[in-house]
């Protein structure tokens, strides 16, 4: 019982206090409360969850079995609920 217990408890993949510290570093940012850092670490998860997918199909479609961010720009452009993320220069001009 133990081990399903602590699976229990580790509903999050991201550590709650370092995003809690991290949010808290926006001077406009007060208090927070405890569930707060909890849904952001879970948003978080999912939404690398499904860049991560999305990545992996173009790097398949190239039959390539590396990921690499020519495969991340490919990915957000493809998916227009990722348009917030098309201006990626910052790995554009790693390549």
């Amino acid at each position: 019982m133990p081990k399903q217990e602590s699976q229990k408890k580790k509903l999050t993949r991201f550590p709650i206090s370092r995003l809690k510290r991290i949010m808290q570093l926006n001077e406009d940012i007060g208090k927070i409360g405890a569930s707060v850092p909890v849904v952001a670490s879970k948003a978080i998860e999912m939404f690398l969850t499904e860049i991560v997918g999305l990545t992996l199909k173009e790097a398949r479609k190239k039959s390539s079995s590396r990921m690499s961010s020519e495969f991340i720009i490919r990915a957000t452009e493809s998916d227009p609920k990722f348009a917030f993320l098309k201006n990626m220069e910052q790995f554009k001009n790693r390549e």
